[in-house]
């Protein structure tokens, strides 16, 4: 998840089963920009500051959450920080003033300096690290290796270390021959049960929505999930499965865009069982939230529509209308998006892995998810 507040909104509006079913990666974001001045809106230290305060307010301090450092791109030694520690250090220092239980995030391609600061922060925290192996470091020959060194640069066992395999973003045509291949290369894992978690991540939700027409209901697959489904049945039984996740309803990366020439639609991002349903509007920033209520006048008289009492999101959708929600902006869409998408697939992948997962207030159906 990409640390933006329609997306800790959606956190914080989650069901309790439904929350309980999944442990967040959140992507600290760059500092925002002040795009008429040329300048950073504050300072870098700031920036980790309201991270923090975000993260106490909207997740909270009971339960653990993974946070990767790195997406935020900051100075060596983060500006404004009168201590003058690195971005991984600061924030961690910062979060366990504040009582959170953060478990760091180490990617794959981290250089020295980022390795040392998640070993000093795990040492001090006692609650392990996350590897998150990207795409081309989990299709090389010397992926055995660099687990090994990573893990004895950490100080840590296997046991105390989280596997996030992220594939990435993934598109319909690489589907099979990842199906071939990724079987093979999880199988082969080194430690493969001792891991404390293993997951498999990719992305297939498109970059923009260019490609889809005003007024028109689009309609794009969901081959992250796909894909997950055919991997998990190619491995031998017996062999430990990969859990899931995904980059919910964005695309791997955030575009640095000039929100002055920005031209957003109005647009609803709707799960559905394979695919995700798009709904599209005109020009926002031109237009207003009006046109949100036709948009979800429109997906409410789709078949894939869960119902108001699916989750939160859905809720707002039906409130939205029939009158009683205001349409909202852009981060009320993307807030309203994510909360459905992760309510359902927290309990979409608890019946693909046939167990049980307790209906949401109000509502008689189950499907699930979880995301980081």
């Amino acid at each position: 998840m990409k640390g933006k507040r329609g997306e800790y909104s959606a956190l914080k509006e989650l069901y309790p089963n439904d929350l309980a079913g999944l442990t967040p990666v959140i992507e600290v974001p760059p500092v925002d920009w002040n795009w008429d001045d040329d300048v950073a809106k504050k300072t870098e230290f700031a920036h980790l500051t309201s991270t923090v305060d975000n993260l106490v307010k909207y997740w909270g301090t009971d339960r653990p959450l993974f946070v990767d450092v790195e997406t935020a791109d900051l100075s060596d030694a983060v500006e404004g920080d009168p201590a003058g520690r690195s971005p991984i250090t600061c924030l961690f220092d910062l979060a366990r003033s504040k009582g959170l239980k953060l478990i760091p995030v180490l990617v794959s391609t981290a250089d020295p300096a980022s390795i040392a600061a998640v070993a000093g922060a795990s040492a001090k925290d006692q609650r392990g690290a996350m590897l998150r192996i990207v795409k081309d470091h989990f299709f090389s020959p010397n992926l055995p290796a660099l687990l090994t060194s990573r893990a004895g640069q950490l100080s840590l066992t296997p046991s105390m270390l989280d596997l996030l395999i992220d594939l990435e973003d993934v598109d319909s045509g690489a589907v099979q021959a990842y199906v071939a291949s990724v079987p093979i290369l999880l199988a082969a894992l080194p430690h493969l049960p001792t891991w404390r978690t293993l997951t498999l991540a990719s992305c297939a939700f498109p970059e923009t929505l260019g490609a889809f027409t005003v007024g028109a209901i689009g309609r794009t697959p969901r081959v992250d999930w796909l894909l997950w489904r055919q991997v998990c049945s190619r491995l031998a039984p017996g062999t430990r499965k990969p859990t899931f996740a995904d980059y919910g309803i964005s695309f791997t990366t955030l575009a640095e865009i000039d929100p002055r020439v920005l031209k957003t639609p109005q647009n609803i991002r709707y799960t559905a069982d394979a695919e995700w349903l798009i709904f599209k509007g005109v020009n926002f920033k031109k237009n207003g939230g009006a046109g949100f209520i036709g948009l979800c006048q429109q997906l409410i008289a789709q078949p894939e529509f869960m119902g108001a009492g699916f989750s939160e999101g859905d809720r707002y959708i039906a409130g939205c209308a029939t009158g009683t929600e205001k349409p909202g902006n852009p981060e009320t869409w993307r807030r309203v998006g994510t909360n459905h998408h992760l309510t359902f697939v927290v309990r979409q992948i608890a019946i693909a892995s046939a167990t049980s997962a307790p209906a949401a207030p109000g509502s008689s159906t189950g499907h699930g998810g979880a995301t980081p």
